[in-house]
C-alpha cells in the first residue's frame, strides 16, 4: 500500500517474543466445508422425505392456530383461524391440492382449538369466550355448547373408550370432564397453575386424562380419584407427573396413551407415564428456538416437529434419531 509522505509518522519499536515469529508462520489446516448429501447417499426414509415438496399454498385472513386431521376417510384437515374453522380436502382430479369443502364460523369470539371425535362425526372448537362448540359435522351445525370456563378453551379432546365423554382444558389451568350427550359437567379438577395448551385422552379407559401447559408438567389424571380437597387442604395428586423443564406448546399421545411426547423450549421429550413419568427419550436442542408443534404419523413410526425458528423436523419416533429437515415459508405457530 502506498502510504504517501511519512514526514508525520513516528516510528515505533515492537518487541516480539523468541516463539512468536516461529508460531505467526505455522501453517493452518485448512478442512473443507460440508457439502449437501447426495441423493444416493441418504438413507431410504430420507430419500422419501426429500422428494416431498409443496404443492398447495393458502393464505389465511387471520393466525392459524391450530390444525387438526380427521381420523376416517377422507380425512379432511381443520383449520382454526380467527373466528371461524376451515374443513379442507383433497381436490378431485387434481393431485397434491386441497380445496376448503366447507367452513364453520358460528362463533361469537376467536376460535382456539379443534378435534375431531374418533368417527369423525362430531368436532369440539374451543371458543376464546370460555365456551366449547359441540359440532356435527354432516350438517356442520353446532348441537350444543359446553360452558364453564373462566377463560378461554386452548384445548379439548373425546375420550377413545366413550363417545359420549369429552374434556376440555382452559387458560385458567382447569380440565373439565363432561357428558356430550346432555352437557353435564362431571368433574372439574386444578390441573395446571398456569395455562393448559394440550389435552389427550390417556390409558385405562374413559376416565384417563393427559394435560400438559405452561407450567411446564405433563399430568397423568384418573378421574375415577376423588378430585376435591382432603382434610389437609390438598388437592388431589396426579397419578403421574412429568416435568419438562421449560412451558409446553404443543404434545402428543402414541397410541395406547402410555407414551406421550411433550414440546416446549427448545426440547423435545418423550415419556413413558405407565412408569410414573419416565424419560425414554428426549431431544434438548431439536430446535434453535421454541417448538411450537409435535405431531405422529398414523403408524406413530415418524414423529414431526415443528418450530418458530421456520424449520420442521422428521425423527423416527422409537430413537428420535433425525432423518431430514423442511425450510418453512415462516415461523411456525403450531
Amino acid at each position: 500500500f502506498g502510504w504517501g509522505a511519512t514526514s508525520g509518522l513516528k516510528s515505533h519499536a515492537i518487541n516480539l517474543e523468541p516463539g512468536c515469529l516461529q508460531a505467526m508462520g505455522d501453517a493452518l489446516e485448512v478442512k473443507p466445508l460440508l457439502q449437501p448429501r447426495k441423493v444416493s447417499e441418504l438413507a431410504p426414509e430420507a430419500a422419501v422425505f426429500k422428494s416431498y415438496k409443496p404443492t398447495f399454498k393458502h393464505q389465511e385472513i387471520g393466525r392459524v392456530v391450530n390444525l387438526a386431521y380427521c381420523p376416517t376417510s377422507p380425512h379432511r384437515l381443520a383449520v382454526v383461524s380467527g373466528t371461524k374453522v376451515g374443513l379442507w380436502s383433497q381436490a378431485p382430479g387434481r393431485e397434491g391440492e386441497l380445496e376448503e369443502t366447507g367452513s364453520i364460523s358460528k362463533f361469537k369470539d376467536l376460535t382456539q382449538c379443534a378435534s375431531w371425535r374418533s368417527d369423525g362425526r362430531l368436532m369440539l372448537a374451543g371458543e376464546a369466550g370460555g365456551s366449547c362448540a359441540v359440532i356435527e359435522m354432516e350438517t356442520k351445525s353446532v348441537l350444543r355448547r359446553l360452558r364453564g370456563h373462566g377463560d378461554a378453551v386452548t384445548c379439548a379432546a373425546f375420550a377413545t373408550a366413550d363417545k359420549s365423554r369429552a374434556a376440555t382444558g382452559s387458560k385458567d389451568g382447569k380440565l373439565r370432564i363432561w357428558d356430550v350427550a346432555t352437557c353435564e359437567l362431571l368433574q372439574t379438577l386444578d390441573a395446571h397453575s398456569d395455562c393448559m395448551k394440550t389435552l389427550h385422552a390417556g390409558p385405562g379407559g374413559p376416565d384417563a386424562w393427559i394435560t400438559a401447559g405452561y407450567d411446564g408438567y405433563v399430568r397423568l389424571w384418573d378421574a375415577r380419584v376423588p378430585s376435591g380437597k382432603s382434610e389437609e387442604g390438598k388437592q388431589a395428586a396426579p397419578v403421574a407427573l412429568a416435568n419438562h423443564g421449560a412451558p409446553i406448546e404443543s404434545g402428543v399421545a402414541f397410541p395406547g396413551g402410555a407414551l406421550f411426547a411433550s414440546a416446549g423450549g427448545s426440547a423435545v421429550k418423550v415419556w413413558d407415564l405407565a412408569c410414573a413419568g419416565r424419560t425414554v427419550n428426549e431431544l434438548p436442542d431439536a430446535h434453535s428456538k421454541a417448538v411450537m408443534g409435535v405431531c405422529l404419523d398414523s403408524k406413530a413410526s415418524v414423529l414431526v416437529t415443528a418450530s418458530f425458528d421456520g424449520l420442521a423436523k422428521v425423527y423416527h419416533a422409537a430413537n428420535l434419531l433425525h432423518i431430514w429437515t423442511y425450510r418453512l415459508p415462516a415461523p411456525a405457530t403450531c
